[in-house]
């Protein structure tokens, strides 16, 4: 049984799909029940309140940690302890649980994200430096909180994510500008931009349930792109007119938010999970055609 913690978010029920396609078994751990679920499907907790269900842990051969409050909001002092607290000291109480009653042949796979990295402009693989700041700091501390588990268990897997592309999410807000008729424009010098789309992320996470892959993998397109690239395929697709905001303005009104969400660079991977895997959505331009058109 595959267990998804945090399954009813943009990435988890995009897993939830794969995973029936392959008619494999799961339960779904969140505060929310997706319509969809059935209710053998979905069991409510507040994991910051109470332990992960240690019957759940001790039938799961594969723990998938999703959990994490949004973290394109305003980085203020509270939302910034939430972020914080649902992934770092959260994920501490689930590791607990499994150390206590999971198997020694569960599979382990954890979100994180490639704001780990340091900036640089040169393309950044799994071996690139951690960089600072809250985002950084957080992605660090998050991966270290499951490191318990891999003296304990078969395989841990880090799976860092860039800018998922769906029709919520990220995209979701670009969306909303079709209404407004404009294209908010942000020019900022060495800004790479590395994506991946939502089905292909999900497919990842199942590929690596079978595979032998242990530790941390960049999930990402190969390609990344620049604020132009990225803007001109907007303006090209949507058929807008570009407006240039004022970036440090919106940097204050997001309480830093943007500065942090946008610093960010190349990344490729140095590791293949899974040699059969391919990315259907290879390049940006194919995702935006798919959700933006």
């Amino acid at each position: 049984m595959i267990l998804i913690l945090g399954g009813s978010g943009f990435v988890g029920m995009e897993i939830v799909k794969v995973l029936r396609k392959q008619n494999l078994d799961f339960v779904v751990v969140d505060l929310r029940k997706p319509v969809g679920l059935k209710s053998s499907e979905f069991l409510y907790q507040d994991l910051l309140k109470e332990n992960l269900n240690a019957d759940l842990v001790k039938n799961a051969t594969v723990i998938i940690n999703l959990v994490g409050s949004p973290i394109v909001r305003r980085f203020s002092v509270k939302n910034k302890a939430l972020m914080y607290q649902s992934r770092v000291f959260l994920t501490k109480k689930v590791v607990n649980q499994i150390l206590k009653y999971a198997s020694r042949k569960c599979v382990y796979l954890q979100a994180s994200g490639t704001a780990f990295y340091k900036p640089s402009i040169q393309v950044v693989t799994e071996s690139g430096e951690p960089g600072n700041g809250f985002l950084a700091e957080l992605t660090k501390d998050w991966e270290e909180a499951s490191g318990p588990l891999k003296q304990y268990l078969k395989r841990v897997v880090i799976v860092r994510q860039p800018i998922v592309l769906g029709k919520r999410g990220f995209l979701g807000v670009y969306r909303l500008f079709k209404f407004f008729k404009f294209l908010p424009v942000f020019k900022i010098d060495n800004f790479k931009m590395s994506f991946i789309d939502v089905y292909d992320l999900a497919s990842l996470y199942v590929a690596l349930i079978d595979s032998k892959f242990s530790g941390v993998v960049n999930a990402t397109m190969r390609k990344s792109y620049d604020y132009v690239n990225f803007n001109q395929m907007l303006k090209e697709l949507y058929n807008l007119k570009p407006i240039n905001l004022n970036f440090r303005f919106c940097n204050f009104l997001s309480g830093g938010m943007l500065v942090e969400f946008l610093q960010n660079y190349p990344i490729a991977s140095d590791v293949d999970p899974k040699k059969e895997f391919n990315l259907q959505f290879k390049s940006l331009r194919a995702c935006l055609l798919r959700y933006l058109k």
